[in-house]
This record gives structure tokens, sequence and C-alpha cells, in this order.
């Protein structure tokens, strides 16, 4: 997860309305495909449950850069999505 529950994918999910996860299945990629190649690896590794220490070590990256792109990833999702940022 990134941040919120606006970013965790929905599997098998019966709390979340079904529009919402249609809406979900169709942006999340368009937003994902914005992104960089790096960042998209990124957001793939926290989305798997990477934290924050590992994501860092695989990419090379500090903790607080993993930290600041994890805060960066919600603000585009929410302006990508017309979420008030």
């Amino acid at each position: 997860m990134i941040g919120t529950r606006t970013l965790s994918r929905p599997h098998h999910n019966t709390q979340t309305p079904v529009p919402d996860q249609v809406a979900f299945r169709i942006d999340f990629p368009r937003w994902r495909g914005t992104r960089s190649e790096r960042d998209r690896r990124v957001i793939d590794a926290l989305l798997a449950g990477g934290r924050t220490r590992d994501v860092s070590r695989q990419f090379g990256l500090s903790p607080g850069r993993v930290s600041q792109l994890r805060r960066d990833f919600l603000e585009d999702w929410r302006r990508f999505t017309g979420e008030v940022v």
C-alpha cells in the first residue's frame, strides 16, 4: 500500500463498491503508465508489501527518499483521480 486505502489493490473485495473497483482497475494502470520505469518498479515493490527499508536497499535509495516518493506517489494519484490534494 502506498499510503491510503485509495491505492490499495482491490482483489476479491466485497467491501469496495463495484463502480469504485472498476474505476481503480481502469485508472491505476493509466496512472502507473505516467511514471518512469524506476518509479513503476518502486510502486510495485511498495504495493507488494515491501517495507521502506527493504525497498530503499533494493533500489539503492535512502529510506527517507522512499518515504518522500511514497508521499509523491499518493499526491500524484490524488491529482490524477481528481481528489483534493
